[in-house]
């Protein structure tokens, strides 16, 4: 996820924010979608992106959204599981994104729901992963054992965004 913005000489910085929201359902019925994903620029859907990004930029975003649309159908039997549930209608919600503040402080957030309930967040501020409720603790202990992903989470954040 890239955040640019450009200020000229004496321009007010404002707040601006790019945010995902991606959700998949564990037994989509007809004319619902097992996957979506969108992005909103400043609380705006991302136009912006489709006029003003390549070619390249679609192909390496569509190879991504498989990736995740892969990841969460894993996660969703995974989670199922943990709950005890063999089957039904089940919903796994993600949301992330940036922002930086019009004091030019930056801040995240990623966060995962299941049927629309709080399952884990990202602590920005400690750079762990958080649970809501105990049937997420496997997932926390695993991510949290992964070094190098918090790692590139606090260099991202600190680094990448306000560079662009």
């Amino acid at each position: 996820m890239f955040l640019f913005f450009f200020t000229g000489k004496g321009a007010k910085i404002s707040t601006h924010s790019l945010r995902y929201f991606r959700t998949a359902v564990s037994d989509p019925e007809p004319g619902l979608p097992a996957y979506v994903s969108v992005a909103y620029l400043d609380d705006n859907l991302c136009q912006w992106i489709k006029d003003n990004v390549g070619a390249d930029y679609w192909e390496s975003g569509t190879k991504r959204g498989i990736a995740k649309q892969e990841w969460s159908r894993t996660s969703m039997r995974n989670i199922m599981k943990r709950y005890n549930q063999t089957g039904g209608f089940h919903t796994l919600q993600r949301r992330s994104g940036c922002e930086i503040r019009e004091d030019g402080s930056i801040g995240g957030s990623r966060q995962l729901a299941y049927d629309g309930d709080d399952f884990l967040r990202f602590d920005m501020n400690t750079y762990t992963w958080v649970v809501a409720v105990k049937e997420a603790e496997i997932t926390q202990c695993r991510r949290n054992e992964e070094t190098a992903d918090l790692q590139y989470r606090k260099q991202y954040t600190e680094k990448d965004v306000l560079s662009g």
